[in-house]
């Protein structure tokens, strides 16, 4: 175990534990401080250094970034330490890859399969992200006991949603810079009764109003589709 302490025992005082680097000439790379945590019984590898953090260079002068590395074991062997997570001096955090370059930065080198998940357990509900079986990237909705399927929301709260701009004028505006545009609803079943796919186009008053406007911009109703009550 390892104490720090004020020298006078003292509460009121912080404790500082300061690990300095030999030598008054700084490289990339040099190593300012190291924690290692020691592994006596390696499997059948020697007793060696299990986890580590590091303070290390960046540049010549001043900047620093902090790594976080784990070992792995396989067949019962302790394995070499490799880089896992990375806080670098812009304070970008990258877990799976050295160089992030966002403030959070997650990599994965497995196709098809999630990154990350965002979990609610008091609801037993969670949000991954990634990859799914053809290389399409995916948000699902998925409940946590039981990994099934689950609804998700955009802009539950309020507010409009955009395709392709960033100025939604509507609760659901898609834009496309193209000559030719298509909105697709297909269903891949076959059998059963009752229609294959619907477009529901509904309001809430006694007396309300729909239509569908085929036009140009600026001219929205020069073919429309309307009911009226």
């Amino acid at each position: 175990n390892l104490d720090v302490v004020d020298i006078d025992g003292a509460v009121d005082m912080a404790s500082t534990l300061t690990l300095n680097a030999a030598g008054a000439n700084v490289s990339a790379d040099d190593v300012f401080g190291r924690i290692d945590f020691f592994d006596q019984d390696g499997g059948g590898t020697a007793a060696g250094t299990t986890s580590r953090i590091e303070s290390v260079a960046v540049g010549a002068v001043g900047a620093s970034k902090l790594t976080f590395s784990t070992s792995t074991s396989g067949s019962g062997n302790r394995s070499s330490l490799t880089e896992k997570l990375v806080i670098d001096e812009s304070g970008n955090v990258g877990i799976g890859t050295t160089s992030p370059d966002l403030k959070l930065d997650v990599s994965h080198g497995t196709t098809s399969q999630y990154v990350a998940t965002f979990q609610n357990t008091a609801d037993n509900l969670e949000l991954q992200l990634g990859t799914t079986t053809g290389a399409l990237l995916n948000i699902q909705g998925r409940v946590i006991s039981s990994n099934s399927s689950y609804n998700i929301a955009l802009n539950a709260e309020g507010g409009n949603v955009g395709i392709g701009t960033a100025t939604p004028a509507s609760k659901l505006h898609l834009e496309s810079g193209n000559a030719h545009n298509k909105l697709s609803i297909t269903s891949t079943a076959s059998g059963g009764t009752g229609y294959d796919a619907v477009i529901d186009l509904l309001g809430s008053a006694s007396n309300s109003e729909c239509a569908i406007n085929m036009g140009i911009n600026g001219d929205a109703d020069r073919e429309a589709i309307k009911t009226y009550q």
